[in-house]
């Protein structure tokens, strides 16, 4: 199992996003690694607006 990446390192792919029921997932996928980064899970109330959202 691969450990946290470093402060400051630079994840490799694109950013996605999903929502899950309340919840708004961000996430890299590295596929040469086959690893899953989520780098963000916010609760709907803190969800920012739409105009705030990563393309």
């Amino acid at each position: 199992m691969d450990s946290l990446p470093k402060p400051g390192a630079k994840l490799q792919g694109r950013v996605s996003k999903v929502i899950l029921g309340d919840y708004l997932l961000t996430y890299t996928i590295n596929d040469r690694k086959q690893v899953v980064w989520v780098i963000g899970f916010r609760h709907g109330s803190r969800l920012p607006r739409v105009d705030e959202l990563p393309e």
